[in-house]
């Protein structure tokens, strides 16, 4: 990536410069990446062949070394996608990447990625059909007349029995915020007063007595999804 002029670049420009790295590997085309990754560059990834509308969210990155002509960084973000038939999936990514520093910028010579799904659960919905899911593909839990919707990206499975009952399936990135909503914390884009933004978009509101034990629960268990405890 160009820097401007002959500036220094500090380790936020850094940090913006990896974020920028990442996205392109899922979100940019053939071109764009050319622009910024070196022609001999070591990449050892996931396959993302067959991948749509591949979209990455709530980055981190620490830079761990930097030296005058070069920068390793590590760290994790969301990556969801949709695959041939439509259906929406999700990962945790982590990443590893060396930079080096030019005359005229900065470029990505190697790059590591791997990603986890978690647990991953069969589900039978009320017509019958059967899906298998991954723990990084579901947002959030919705119960409702003796019926649990699953939300996944722009679908809603609709399976029968008490969210109470399947509560006790859920591994610990699945936290309760309301009697009628569990959700999953590695999708918590934002917790305001009261209420929560999901990645994609969607609010979820949150009790009022509740909201200062919810949000230290959500607190907690992202710190322990992020050391992948």
């Amino acid at each position: 990536m160009q820097s401007e002029g002959d500036k220094v670049l500090d380790k936020g420009d850094i940090a913006k410069i990896a974020r920028t790295m990442i996205r392109l590997f899922y979100e940019g085309n053939q071109t764009q990446k050319s622009r910024y990754y070196a022609g001999d560059m070591v990449c050892v990834s996931p396959d993302i062949t067959g991948r749509y509308e591949s979209r990455i969210s709530s980055p981190s990155c620490w830079v761990c070394m930097d030296r005058q002509d070069a920068v390793f960084l590590m760290g994790d973000c969301l990556v969801t996608y949709r695959t041939g038939n439509g259906c929406a999936k999700g990962a945790v990514c982590q990443y590893s990447m060396l930079l080096r520093k030019r005359d005229k910028g900065i470029c990505l010579t190697a790059l590591h990625i791997s990603e986890r799904t978690g647990k991953e659960f069969c589900l039978t919905d009320v017509m019958e059909h059967t899906y298998y899911l991954r723990e990084a593909d579901i947002l959030y839990l919705e119960s409702g007349h003796n019926r649990t919707y699953w939300h996944i990206g722009h679908k809603i499975i609709e399976v029968t029995g008490c969210l109470v009952h399947v509560e006790k399936e859920l591994p610990d990135s699945f936290v309760r915020i309301h009697k009628s909503f569990i959700v999953n914390v590695i999708h918590v884009a934002r917790i305001v007063r009261c209420s929560l933004e999901l990645s994609n978009g969607d609010i979820l509101q949150i009790p009022v007595k509740k909201y200062t034990e919810v949000r230290s629960r959500i607190t907690e268990a992202k710190r322990l999804n992020d050391k992948g405890v």
